[in-house]
This record gives C-alpha cells, sequence and structure tokens, in this order.
C-alpha cells in the first residue's frame, strides 16, 4: 500500500507538450471494417496496475467472441502506464517487494536497461492475453497525452526522460574523471618506459653495485691468501684495487640493467593497479555502455516490431474507424477514438463536447468517467433527415487498492463493445463493470455475463471491534472512583 502520509516535496514543474489531436494527428485504417466486426476498448488501465477482475473479464468477452468467431478489433484508450510504478525503478538498489513486473526489472543493474525490460514484459503481457486470439484482427493503443484524468501516459515519458537525463550528466561526469585518470596513467607510463629514466636507474644501481662487487673482490683475495704471506706492496694493493674496479664494473654494469628495467617494470605495475583501482571506482565497467533509447516519441520507445497486429499511436493521437474517404484524403464520419484534452464534472459532458466538436460519433477514454449518451441530429449539408449519434466515455480499469488514486477519480470500470452495422455505421456502448456480492467482477452484455475467475474486488477493510449487543456496567454512587485525575471527585 502507498504511503499517504503528509509529506513535504521539492517540486520541478514539467511543461507538458502542447499537442492537440490535430497536432499529433488522427489517424484512420485506409479500409472500412467489415460487417459484424465488433469493436472492443478499454481505457486507464495504469499498467502494471491493473486491475485482475476487470482484465479477467476482458480475457472472458474475447474468449467468447473467438467461440464465435467473430473478428474482433481491439483499442486500448490510453491512460496505459502508471508512472509512480516506474518511478520506483530509480532506486539504486534492486526492488524486494512491489509489484513482480517492477522487482523483476530491477535486478537489472543499468536504468535503462531497467525500463527497456519493462516494456519487454509489456509486449509479452500484450502477446500472452490479447494476441493468444486469432480472430483479433488488430489491436491499436493510444497514449494520453494531457488533461485531467486518472493517468497521463506523457508523465511516464517524463519521469524516464527526466532519470535517464540526470544518470548521462552523471556519466558524463565520471567519464570526465577517468579521462582525467587515464591521461595521468598515461603520464607515468610514458615516464617509466622512457629511455632515460631507465639510464638514470641503471646509474644508479651501478653504483652501488660496484662499491658492494669491490669489497666483495677484495675480501675474497685476501681470503685466498696464505695466512704466513708477507704483507702486500703499495705496488700490490694498487694492482689488487685495479682488478676489483674492473671485475666490479663489468659485472654491475649487467646487474644494474637488469635490476633497473625490472624496478621499471615494478612501478608500472604499482601505479597501474593504483589508478586502475580509481578509475574503476570512478567509472564502473557496466557504466561504460551508452544506451540510447530509440528517437522520437513514446510509441518507439514501446517497441512493438512493424510485422505485429500491434500499433501504437503517438502521444495524444486518435483513430478514426470506418470514416476514411480515400478520393478525398479526408474523414468526414466515421466513429472517433481518443483521448480526453478536458474534463467535465458530470460524467458525458465531455463526450458530447467532442461529439459537437468534431461532427462524428465519439469513444472517448475520460478522466474515469463512464457514461452512454445517445441523441438525434440533423445530417449533413442542413437536410431535415436525422440521424442517430452517440457519445460514450469508457471507465477505468485499474487496482483501486494499489494505484494512487483519490476516490473521485474513481467513477467506474468499463469496457466498451461495438459492432460494425450495414453500411459501415459502428454502435456499441461501454458496460459497467462492477463486483458482485462474491466480489468477482462481473459485466452483463445483452443475455450473457462475463466475469472474473475468482474474488478480487476487495477494499482496504481492517476489523473494528465494538460491544455491540453487550451491557455496560456502571459504577454506583456510592462507589469510589480510582481515576486520580476525576475532576468530579476533587469537587
Amino acid at each position: 500500500m502507498p504511503n499517504d502520509k503528509q509529506t513535504q516535496f521539492l517540486v520541478s514543474i514539467c511543461k507538458h507538450p502542447d499537442l492537440s489531436l490535430a497536432k499529433a494527428g488522427t489517424y484512420a485504417p485506409t479500409a472500412d471494417l467489415p460487417v459484424g466486426t465488433e469493436i472492443i476498448t478499454v481505457a486507464n488501465r495504469a499498467w502494471p496496475l491493473i486491475d485482475v477482475g476487470c482484465n479477467e473479464v476482458l480475457i472472458d468477452i474475447l474468449r467468447d467472441k473467438q467461440r464465435q468467431k467473430t473478428p474482433v478489433f481491439l483499442v486500448i484508450q490510453g491512460g496505459e502506464f502508471d508512472y509512480h510504478s516506474f518511478e520506483k525503478l530509480n532506486a539504486d538498489k534492486p526492488l524486494t517487494e512491489g509489484h513482480p513486473y517492477l522487482i523483476d526489472a530491477s535486478q537489472q543493474i543499468r536504468y535503462e536497461r531497467r525500463i527497456l525490460r519493462m516494456f519487454e514484459l509489456y509486449r509479452q503481457e500484450i502477446r500472452e492475453q490479447f494476441l493468444q486470439f486469432d480472430n483479433i484482427i488488430g489491436l491499436v493503443i493510444l497514449l494520453k497525452n494531457m488533461g485531467p484524468g486518472v493517468r497521463n501516459d506523457v508523465d511516464t515519458l517524463h519521469v524516464i526522460q527526466r532519470e535517464k537525463t540526470k544518470r548521462d550528466i552523471l556519466r558524463l561526469k565520471m567519464s570526465t574523471k577517468a579521462m582525467k585518470l587515464d591521461r595521468r596513467l598515461a603520464q607515468h607510463m610514458n615516464r617509466l618506459t622512457n629511455g632515460k629514466f631507465i639510464e638514470k636507474l641503471t646509474k644508479e644501481f651501478k653504483t652501488q653495485h660496484v662499491a658492494r662487487l669491490k669489497a666483495e673482490y677484495i675480501s675474497v683475495a685476501l681470503a685466498s691468501r696464505d695466512k704466513d704471506a708477507p704483507p702486500l706492496t703499495e705496488e700490490e694493493e694498487a694492482q689488487l684495487m685495479r682488478d676489483a674496479k674492473k671485475f666490479a664494473e663489468s659485472d654491475a654494469a649487467r646487474l644494474a640493467t637488469d635490476e633497473a628495467v625490472s624496478e621499471a617494470k615494478r612501478l608500472m605495475e604499482e601505479i597501474q593497479t593504483e589508478l586502475g583501482e580509481q578509475i574503476a571506482e570512478e567509472f564502473p565497467e557496466h557504466e561504460k555502455e551508452f544506451i540510447a533509447f530509440p528517437d522520437g516519441d513514446f510509441d518507439k520507445l514501446i517497441g512493438f516490431s512493424k510485422s505485429e497486429k500491434v500499433k501504437v499511436l503517438p502521444l495524444g493521437a486518435g483513430i478514426v474507424l470506418n470514416g476514411f474517404k480515400p478520393e478525398d484524403n479526408a474523414v468526414y464520419r466515421g466513429t472517433l477514438f481518443k483521448c480526453i484534452d478536458f474534463n467535465r464534472m458530470i460524467p458525458g459532458q465531455a463526450a458530447i463536447y467532442e461529439r459537437r466538436q468534431r461532427g462524428i460519433d465519439v469513444v472517448l477514454n475520460s478522466g474515469g468517467a463512464f457514461s452512454n449518451t445517445y441523441n438525434m441530429t440533423a445530417d449533413a449539408n442542413s437536410s431535415l433527415a436525422f440521424a442517430q449519434c452517440q457519445a460514450i466515455e469508457v471507465g477505468c480499469n485499474f487496482n483501486r487498492t494499489e494505484l494512487r488514486a483519490r476516490d473521485y477519480k474513481n467513477i467506474a470500470a468499463g469496457v466498451y463493445v461495438g459492432v460494425v452495422l450495414e453500411g459501415g455505421r459502428i454502435f456499441g456502448q461501454a458496460y459497467n463493470i462492477q463486483p458482485g456480492n462474491d466480489g468477482i467482477m462481473f459485466t452483463v452484455i445483452g443475455p450473457k455475463i462475463f466475469s472474473a475467475t475468482k474474488a478480487t474486488a476487495l477494499c482496504n477493510f481492517k476489523p473494528l471491534t465494538l460491544p455491540l449487543g453487550q451491557t455496560v456496567e456502571t459504577e454506583d454512587e456510592g462507589d469510589a472512583c480510582n481515576n486520580e485525575h476525576c475532576h468530579t471527585c476533587e469537587e
């Protein structure tokens, strides 16, 4: 459970990119979905804190569509990632508690590897849960850019970019220190391998060896004389000194050269070890590799391959189904699926305003609101013909016991199910996913009930012991009071 105690924070204000639907783009498949295709959407899942019960209801619906061999086009309508979960990956040490995906990803040493591992787990989950159904002809993931609501996917991107920038700057500083140490090491190596340095060492060692070898030569020469031999004459002493010097200089040159080379090697190894340890401490081996995230928007970072059925649209973009006119390269009809740019206190108002602005049916990921609105409007060209229009808001599908969200944001959980009718018109509605008396999440679509496999709708209940139905004993007036702080007794 999150820590909800009052805390003081150092706040940095981050400017959201101004990506309206007009700037981000409205995408439209070049071919209409065939009649009978069902469009299913969910929103505000806050991965990895997805509500297990809501997700199992969605899987149950998809399983039923596969049994009926009904083609399905699946749309995940933004609010897809929980940025608080990604913030936990900023810790230097691996996590030992929390969501299993976070614990798994935190085992990576590098921050970039952790993020890439998280999105690898995300792709794996999408493939295992949704792409297992052969009847899914396409899956589009929208990313919520800005505006009020439960979660903005751009906040997750900001968390990642901010932490990566901080670590890149730190890595640059570490690299600069390591480069300075490398230069020092190179300077020492050049000095130690320089011929003049070897000559200097050789000269010092030779001076020491000459004195020692002369003394040894004279000592051996005198010890080898007979005890009864007369003392050396001055000429004999001078000759002995000359022989000792000649011997010492010839042997000392060889010894001094060998020792000078050995000493230079020893000094090189000592300096390499010392500076090498400093370099390894300042710039660890695992930090030397520069890991770049894919250029471009969030969709490239999520990283589905082009060959897969999954398409991730840029931040703030929307998709219009059955509304593209190839001959005009424009959209005049169809149903728009998008994320909210603004919020209204009353559920349904945001979708109605979107419908009025766009002139086409709207299925909206709002700030957690859940609503179905249908009304009649005049057809194009101010004709007297009327057509039914729809403005729908899909609810939330995150785990309410783990996600840090206030209760006013938990309006409802829901899933949208629509079908392509004759003429290409899409008609559908959002269905509320709610807990039953047994705590199992379920929804009813037509005559069928779709439910989770086990109870997951559990709040943070805590026991409260009250003496209900018990007789409370009272003291008689004449009994003495044992409370030393009783003001009545004092009086």
